[in-house]
């Protein structure tokens, strides 16, 4: 007895489609600083192979939300899923705040909000992790800051983190 082989698939296509629908277009009316963080988003998101479903259940937010936060459709999406999804898609955090934080002014929420989305996340900084590194090279975690600490260097434009002591050595 034989088993049924798949047709050859032809040149330029993956080996494998996703299964289901086709993810949207960001909408036409999503505003230019939402899409800044958006766009490289999505692309990590279609990158990764994943199915929304596999997401959904990594994640455990339902597909629908995670469709609708990946094509700009509704209310402005909360930093806790949106950093869930970059944890889960690799996407760096620091930056991807920043974008999101700017973001979320231009979509007329307020600090007392943007302040209560991210109190009980964290944001992974390049300066952070850049200078654990100059401090201690062998250290295999990052150290990590949380955003209502950095309130006291934000301005209404977005986060401004701290600057890393200059390395003086005489070597």
């Amino acid at each position: 007895m034989t088993t049924p082989t798949e047709p050859p698939v032809p040149p330029g296509r993956p080996l494998t489609a996703r299964p289901g629908r086709k993810l949207g277009p960001i909408l036409p009316s999503t505003a230019s600083a939402h899409r800044a963080w958006l766009q490289p988003m999505r692309d990590t998101y279609l990158a990764s192979g994943l199915t929304l479903n596999e997401l959904s259940e990594r994640i455990r937010f339902a597909k629908s939300i995670i469709s609708e936060l990946l094509r700009g459709v509704g209310l402005y999406p909360r930093w806790e899923i949106v950093c869930m999804l970059a944890v889960e898609l690799g996407v760096p955090n620091w930056p991807l705040y920043q974008l999101w934080r700017q973001a979320a002014f231009e979509a007329h929420k307020s600090n007392d909000w943007i302040d209560d989305c991210t109190d009980r996340t964290t944001v992974l900084t390049t300066t952070h992790t850049a200078a654990l590194s100059s401090i201690a090279p062998s250290a295999n975690s990052p150290r990590t800051t949380t955003p209502s600490s950095l309130r006291s260097s934000s301005t209404t434009t977005g986060v401004t983190p701290p600057s890393p002591t200059p390395s003086t050595s005489s070597g």
